[in-house]
């Protein structure tokens, strides 16, 4: 049926009337009243649009900004997308739906928010910015533009236009008037030959397909895993890259200090940059640019000079010297997208690895400013040289640090490097976005033990547990402490299940291979026997795989699984001495051999991007089911406080 005929739709006056009743019963008192919540609003405007746009209606997306990173309301939903083509130009058209009346005072739309007042302009303003973040990539050649329209539920709000981010169109009315509004913007009621838009099947669109992966799955809690793996890998680019807005070095040396998952290797990564290149990225209006760093060279005493030698990167393994090489290079290109003059040129950096003691003492014998990841791991023969040579100021020091791999806390002063001193040069990086909060909790309660029923557990206390690792809330209980995390800062954090368990090998694989995921995208690791059902030979060509169950299995983590991130990380089996604590005569062998383990877990399941998942049919993890079934039982209560 031709779209002239079905604009407006024939029950379009019908819905709104009832819409307008069911709203005016709200307001009133007694008996009479009736319960109309904005969840029930946000559901009949989403009726009337799909009336009007038969499978053409994105609703419920929930995406997340970059300039709101380090506040609270980092992620937010925007109710309604549709997509149309008219005149040459394809618009994203976001409708918000606002059950309350909203007033128009000095140019801002005024509604009533938690007690206190909100600009709706605002708000679709910036979920306007925030589709241009992702859609631009993609648009080509595509003259894209944005229409945001607040839909209010009283016919006593206004219908205003105004202008929004890059020229884009925003609107308020009322709900009523809505269908007028459309009709009127898209000629979708042509009368005299006029041609009305074209409207996309979310299907159709490139754009709203592209949006669509990250919404769950109903009966998964969880788009299907492939999905969400491009959703979120979309996501990290745009996070990553964004990281720079942490910069603060201090003089002399610098430390960036914080837990797996937190971007101590990215942050690394663009401060390499800017003692390499002598310019820093801003922000501003959301737009990139590139100013000088003198005034950065001056606070810190550091002199870039050719002279003096090069920037060293050293890193304690190739993985991880690969890896923030990467970033590195990430950060080059970045700076000359935007660098207009052409006036930024990078001085190359050597990277190096902290091998032998030779290897050390020629490199900060010769750079002008030592870069160091992960510092928690250097070698006593590395930090000797490297404290002596920077007690001669011949360098600038810069490294990065995760001390809760360590296992026991020495307070936030604590050495990390023997015989140079961070006290108050340290970046605490806060905000965990690499994994989401599940499987972040998940990583530090294997490793610290924190739901094992009996036994030794590390509890950080309350000042770390806020500062370092990113909890919000901290109460004080009789065992130990009651926690809160507040996170938006990773797109699976409106996801559910996304720690979960498998019956075994089998099924878990099985499951990836639905979803043909690339081998690249999964790492699993074996901490038990083989099951004598599966096929290794099979899963070993089909994704990363290690068997830790070998005698030098920590090195493998070290070697091919610290600094890397996957999608999907599987961990199948514990071992039998992962409990195993007990001491005999002073011999505390058993359990210095647990906590070992347990780092190499730590390590293994914070890899995971979106999912952790777990196979515990093997008769050595009989006895860590309980552990692991508690940590889940948590995980599930923390996503249903959200």
């Amino acid at each position: 049926m031709p779209l002239a005929k079905l604009f407006p739709h024939p029950e379009s006056g019908q819905l709104i009337a009832q819409i307008q009743k069911r709203f005016a019963a709200s307001t009133l008192q007694g008996p009479q009243r009736l319960t109309y919540s904005p969840s029930d609003y946000e559901k009949d405007v989403r009726e009337l649009l799909t009336r009007h746009f038969p499978y053409g209606v994105l609703s419920g997306l929930r995406l997340f900004n970059v300039q709101n990173r380090l506040e609270r309301d980092f992620g937010f939903e925007m109710d309604n997308i549709i997509h149309l083509r008219h005149g040459g130009s394809d618009f994203i058209v976001v409708i918000e739906a606002k059950k309350q009346e909203i007033k128009v005072e000095d140019g801002k739309w005024l509604g009533n928010y938690g007690g206190g007042k909100k600009c709706a302009k605002a708000q679709v303003d910036w979920h306007i910015k925030t589709l241009w973040e992702y859609l631009e990539p993609i648009r080509r050649d595509i003259d894209l533009k944005f229409i945001a329209i607040v839909a209010s539920v009283s016919d006593r709000t206004p219908t205003v236009t105004a202008t929004g981010h890059k020229n884009s169109e925003v609107h308020l009315c009322s709900i009523s008037a809505l269908p007028d509004l459309l009709a009127k913007r898209f000629l979708l009621a042509p009368s005299g030959g006029q041609t009305p838009a074209e409207v996309f099947r979310v299907s159709q669109s490139s754009f709203l397909d592209l949006l669509r992966l990250s919404l769950p799955v109903p009966e998964l809690g969880h788009p299907e895993i492939a999905s969400a793996i491009r959703y979120v890998e979309r996501c990290r680019r745009t996070l990553d890259e964004n990281l720079f807005q942490d910069f603060a070095p201090t003089s002399e040396r610098w430390v960036i200090n914080g837990s797996a998952g937190m971007g101590k290797s990215v942050l690394l990564a663009y401060t390499a940059a800017v003692l390499s290149s002598g310019y820093e990225l801003s922000m501003a209006l959301g737009e990139l640019g590139v100013y000088k760093a003198d005034k950065t060279f001056e606070k810190i005493g550091y002199q870039p000079d050719a002279k003096r030698g090069s920037v060293c990167i050293m890193a304690m393994s190739a993985k991880q010297l690969e890896n923030i090489q990467g970033w590195f290079e990430l950060f080059i290109d970045k700076f000359r997208r935007v660098d207009q003059a052409g006036a930024v040129r990078f001085h190359p950096p050597k990277f190096e690895l902290c091998r032998d003691a030779a290897t050390v003492k020629t490199a900060v014998r010769e750079c002008s400013a030592l870069v160091v990841d992960e510092a928690h791991d250097i070698q006593p023969f590395a930090a000797k040289e490297i404290a002596a040579a920077h007690a001669e100021k011949k360098f600038y020091l810069v490294v990065a640090c995760d001390r809760h791999q360590r296992l026991r806390f020495a307070g936030s002063d604590a050495r990390i490097i023997e015989g140079v001193n961070f006290r108050d040069k340290s970046k605490r990086l806060r905000q965990i976005y690499r994994c989401p909060a599940p499987v972040y909790i998940a990583s530090l309660a294997l490793m610290f033990r924190w739901f094992a029923e009996i036994g030794p557990k590390v509890l950080p206390s309350a000042t770390d547990l806020r500062d370092q690792f990113g909890f919000v809330a901290i109460e004080k209980v009789d065992q130990g402490y009651e926690l809160m995390i507040r996170s938006d800062a990773h797109p699976a954090n409106s996801w559910c299940h996304t720690v979960a368990e498998f019956p075994n090998a089998r099924a878990a694989f099985a499951a990836l291979q639905r979803e043909r995921v690339a081998r690249r995208e999964v790492l699993w690791v074996r901490f038990c026997e083989e099951d004598p059902d599966f096929d290794y030979e099979a899963l070993s060509s089909n994704v990363t795989y290690h068997n830790c169950r070998i005698q030098d299995a920590h090195k493998i983590s070290d070697k091919y699984v610290k600094g890397q991130d996957y999608p999907v990380v599987v961990i199948e089996g514990f071992p039998s001495f992962m409990d195993r604590y007990a001491a005999a005569d002073g011999d505390s062998s058993h359990e210095d051999k647990m906590w070992a383990f347990r780092r190499e877990l730590y390590l293994c399941a914070s890899r995971a991007t979106c999912f952790l998942y777990f196979i515990c049919n093997v008769a050595e993890t009989v006895g860590e089911n309980a552990e692991l079934r508690r940590i889940k039982e948590e995980i599930s209560r923390l996503l249903l406080h959200r």
